[in-house]
């Protein structure tokens, strides 16, 4: 992660789960990691919408596949992107993924279609490209001033079962 600052660079880490990276009060930990797809999308007109975005699959369905959901600028529609169970789903095959796109505010797809990777492909009036598979990491930032005060009660917690049993008790 590299943190910039009024264009300037402040700060450079690799975040790992266990390890955060701290900055003014901020911390950035690491939620999840996981597997994305670059996509290219094309309006009616030819003109590129979208060029190799990273879509992260963040969420699962029902049938335990994972996909990601992405706005489509300049045309008004979302998309979901879906991706393979593995080897033996027999709707989505390695190397494809699913692509539903609606309009915003819809929830129903306009149009949907199962695309192969590097394969231009009409869905709607769009033309969507699946470049490659990727993977990618999600993060929370977190400002905590509450921290010091969880610590101390922790101590004095701590400090209190020392005492209680490390202290006789007289009668």
């Amino acid at each position: 992660v590299v943190l910039l600052k009024d264009g300037q660079e402040v700060k450079r880490q690799t975040v790992r789960v266990n390890d955060p990276l701290r900055y003014e009060g901020l911390t950035f930990y690491q939620a999840f990691f996981g597997a994305s797809t670059a996509m290219t999308v094309k309006d009616k007109d030819g003109n590129v919408v979208l060029q190799s975005a990273g879509v992260p699959l963040a969420y699962e369905t029902d049938e335990g596949r994972k996909f990601g959901i992405f706005a489509i600028p300049g045309t008004g529609y979302n998309a979901e992107i879906t991706g393979t169970r593995g080897g033996t789903d027999p709707e989505i095959k390695p190397g494809q993924v699913g692509i539903g796109i609606y309009a915003s505010g819809q929830s129903t797809f306009a149009d949907s279609k199962v695309i192969d990777q590097g394969k231009p492909t009409q869905v709607g009036d769009l033309t969507v490209t699946f470049e490659r598979e990727g993977q990618c990491t999600g993060l929370n930032v977190a400002r905590d001033p509450g921290v010091p005060l969880i610590w101390i009660g922790s101590f004095l917690l701590l400090a209190g079962f020392v005492v209680r049993f490390m202290v006789p008790h007289k009668r």
